[in-house]
């Protein structure tokens, strides 16, 4: 039950993950550099409104870091519920299903396995 259990776990990360809008904020961090990148080049800006471009771009950003420090929490937190529930149920303890994650090659196959998915799925609604 200790695999099944971990199974669960990441498969609670990966849904909590996606429901949290990770990649999506992410995304948009990406796109406040790009934008002050562009204003640090536009030859039409000053130094002070260049300045201010990316003071601005600076806080935006430590915004889009704390919000995606909380969901990648939040997913963490949820990817925890399966452990803790199989803990309190007797069915897996919590110290082994933690000790069967943390071993390098289920990290890898797990890793390969969510990689090769992606990359399915891309290609299936691409």
């Amino acid at each position: 039950m200790i695999v099944a259990t971990a199974a669960a776990s990441i498969c609670t990360f990966l849904v909590a993950f996606w429901l949290t809008g990770v990649v999506p904020a992410a995304t948009g961090a990406l796109a406040i550099v790009r934008d002050a990148l562009g204003a640090m080049r536009d030859a039409g800006l000053d130094d002070s409104a260049r300045e201010k471009a990316v003071q601005r771009a600076s806080f935006r950003l430590i915004g889009t870091f704390v919000s995606i420090l909380a969901r990648g929490a939040v997913a963490i937190g949820a990817s925890l519920l399966p452990i803790w529930l199989a803990n309190v149920t007797g069915v897996a303890a919590s110290d082994q299903v933690i000790e069967f994650l943390s071993r390098w090659d289920v990290i890898a196959i797990v890793s390969i396995v969510i990689v090769v998915g992606y990359i399915v799925r891309i290609w299936l609604w691409a």
